[in-house]
């Protein structure tokens, strides 16, 4: 890609051709500000309101001068012409209001192309007279960078003025030039450029029909040479691009010009100039390629793809057809990426573009998002006809085996599947939809389908979960969170004091969130991490500002998630802060639930050994949910253990929750590990978790959450 995108740039910057880069969209809203449909009426129009006119000219941007240019306009570099350059200043000409008419009208009428002459004035002042050349962009979007051509007519100029007189000066310009006999399309004069561009000798093409150097099909000619006469005699002069052929039967493709003119000897006769535009063409094609096609799998891109929808949501309230659109995203793509590296995983997205595009309906749009997304636009199809579309997919891709390197891989897909409706909105809003699906079908299982639907309730839960995402990132962006703590109570009696430090969410007008309302949206997409993060920087930090408080205390405990757990740089990110901040590491417990620890044992070992090596404490969160917590109990280096507060919570009418509690309390005890019960509600439960042994309580019973700074500002005025 990169050798692609350089090669294009050398193109554009070595191009022969003066060419540079505007912004017309100006252009465009004043040709559609104009509420008329007649074009006469249009330009009588334009004719009465010069000052828009002119206006809209005045605010085109240019941009991206070649180096061609530079020269053509005497400038020592491309920021000296950008500052010379208005086209309202420079243009020289009589008409200047008819020439800018003249462009707005072929804008109006939809007209693939716009060329005309203009005469400009370089830096030295000297007059330049040139073919000013663009293709018309469809839409909108598209008029914000136009290329745009200008070719050096003035030789061409002088010739047309002393051409009997002077043909060595003829034979001499850069461009191809030649005579053509109007009556029988002969030619009768080449200049050494036309000879070598076409490559014939001086004199060979003398007396041949012109068709000989029009490139194939030649049924074409006669159409081509009626336009070209039709023009001429309306207009004086005829400008465009034609597809010739060489001697050797290359075909290139001309910039051309043709004007008649009554020859001494041969009578009426058309002076054409040709240049060789085949490179700049090569690079449209090219640059427009690019912009719509992937460049790893070669399939459409997600601008064109968008591009495509949007074309779609355009035309739907007048189209009678069903369309739908379907999001994939690939399950387990990531374990072939980490495991092999990304040249397997981008090969693996090249066959899969390959396989599926086998597998997709003919007019069917299949595009790569990014990463390992694709989506399908289906047109002209049921919802019924798209889920079997989606179902030949999901078939193709689970069946698929990838062999690299020895090994073979398989990989799953979910697909959210969107039926587009005059009531889908825009493209952003159809694919937020498509999206959504897909993440539904990843929730309930991977290598599904889930079709959206408006009065989905599952939906309705994950978007709601989405709006969080923002509030979120918004309040991290603030700093609008705080921190409470919760006392952990001997229940021996005696002096020692712990917090556990709780996270919660400042809204917009200061009022307290709890975490439950918005740590699920904070796991499920992946901000959990920049929340742990925020505590640990957060806390310790406010423990660095009051060593009186911390003196005080045993120490406090902060929860840790699971994505932190198996983060290294997160481990490294903790130990920093220990070191800036000086912090005690002895005054510090992390707290990881039973579940966590369990679904990333080995990690989860390695992270509690290294901060146990620089004093920090352990406690494991909720134990006894998990299904095989004494199993793996030995292996966790943990200090505390707390006991989930779903079995102490009815402990005293329940004697299995009692029984659980025992067996946890002596488990814990015989392994040298404290016990903390959780959900201590009342003195009933103290006293019957005093009675079994447990060491430590934490509930409303014993302590309500607080403000930590309040607790600071309350220990320390003491």
């Amino acid at each position: 890609l990169l050798q692609s995108e350089a090669f294009a740039r050398n193109l554009y910057e070595n191009n022969e051709t003066a060419m540079w880069s505007e912004d017309l969209t100006a252009l465009y809203d004043l040709v559609h500000s104009i509420n008329k449909d007649d074009i006469d009426e249009i330009r009588l129009f334009l004719k009465q309101h010069e000052d828009d006119v002119f206006k809209a000219f005045d605010a085109i941007k240019r941009s991206y001068f070649n180096r061609s240019s530079v020269k053509l306009f005497n400038a020592r570099n491309e920021a000296e012409l950008q500052k010379h350059f208005t086209r309202k200043a420079q243009l020289k000409s009589e008409r200047p209001l008819d020439l800018c008419i003249a462009e707005l009208v072929a804008i109006a009428e939809g007209r693939s192309s716009i060329r005309d002459e203009l005469s400009y004035l370089t830096l030295d002042g000297k007059e330049v007279k040139t073919i000013f050349s663009y293709p018309i962009p469809k839409v909108r979007d598209e008029f914000k960078n136009v290329p745009i051509s200008i070719f050096d007519i003035s030789e061409q100029k002088k010739l047309e003025v002393e051409l009997s007189a002077q043909s060595q000066i003829i034979n001499n310009i850069e461009e191809g030039a030649c005579l053509l006999k109007i009556s029988d399309e002969s030619i009768v004069f080449t200049n050494r450029a036309f000879d070598n561009l076409f490559g014939y000798a001086s004199g060979e093409l003398l007396g041949k029909d012109i068709s000989i150097i029009r490139a194939p099909p030649k049924s074409n000619s006669a159409e081509e040479s009626r336009n070209i006469h039709n023009e001429i005699a309306a207009s004086g002069v005829w400008r465009g691009e034609l597809r010739n052929i060489k001697k050797d039967g290359t075909v290139f493709w001309c910039n051309a010009s043709a004007s008649s003119y009554n020859h001494p000897i041969h009578g009426d006769v058309l002076i054409s100039t040709v240049t060789d535009i085949t490179q700049r063409k090569e690079l449209d094609a090219q640059l427009k390629y690019q912009a719509s096609h992937d460049a790893l799998t070669g399939l459409i891109s997600r601008y064109e793809f968008e591009h495509r929808v949007t074309r779609v949501l355009s035309g739907i309230s007048s189209s009678q057809s069903a369309h739908a659109m379907c999001f994939l995203d690939l399950d387990q793509f990531k374990v072939i990426n980490d495991t092999c590296g990304h040249a397997a995983g981008d090969e693996l997205l090249r066959r899969l573009g390959q396989l599926l595009s086998g597998v997709v309906r003919k007019q069917d749009t299949l595009a790569r998002l990014g990463g390992d997304e694709f989506g399908v636009l289906m047109e002209h199809c049921t919802l019924d006809q798209a889920h079997r579309v989606a179902d030949s997919i999901l078939n193709t891709i689970m069946n698929y085996q990838f062999f690299w390197d020895g090994s073979v891989f398989r990989v799953g897909v979910s697909i959210g599947l969107v039926a587009i409706t005059e009531s889908s909105g825009n493209f952003t809003d159809l694919f937020k939809q498509a999206d959504s699906a897909c993440y539904l079908a990843k929730e309930l299982g991977r290598n599904r389908i889930h079709a959206y639907h408006p009065d989905d309730t599952e939906l309705a839960v994950r978007q709601g979960e989405m709006q969080w995402v923002g509030r979120i990132s918004r309040a991290l962006d603030e700093n609008r969170f705080c921190l409470y703590a919760q006392p952990i109570i001997c229940l021996e009696g005696g002096g020692h004091r712990h917090y556990e430090l709780l996270l919660r969410m400042v809204d917009e007008q200061g009022g307290i969130i709890p975490p439950g309302a918005f740590l699920p949206a904070a796991e499920r997409y992946n901000l959990i991490q920049k929340l742990d993060d925020w505590v640990v920087k957060h806390a310790c930090s406010l423990m660095t500002k009051h060593p009186g408080f911390i003196d005080k205390i045993d120490f406090v405990t902060i929860n840790l998630s699971g994505p932190s757990l198996t983060n290294h740089g997160f481990l490294e990110s903790i130990l920093r802060v220990f070191e800036t901040k000086c912090i005690v590491p002895e005054k510090v417990c992390f707290e990881v639930t039973e579940t966590v620890a369990v679904s990333n044992l080995d990690s989860a070992i390695r992270f509690i050994k290294k901060l146990k090596d620089y004093g920090c404490q352990f406690a494991l969160d909720d134990f006894g949910s998990g299904i095989s917590s004494f199993g793996y109990l030995k292996n966790l280096p943990v200090d505390y253990l707390k006991i989930d507060g779903v079995f102490v919570k009815d402990i005293i009418e329940d004697p299995i929750d009692f029984a659980m509690v025992k067996s946890i309390n002596e488990i814990g005890q015989v392994m040298g590990m404290k016990t903390i019960a959780e959900f201590v509600e009342n003195d009933e439960i103290k006293a019957m978790l005093k009675s079994i042994g447990v060491n430590y309580g934490q509930g409303y019973g014993l302590g309500k959450p607080e403000p930590l700074e309040d607790l600071i500002a309350r220990s320390e005025s003491c």
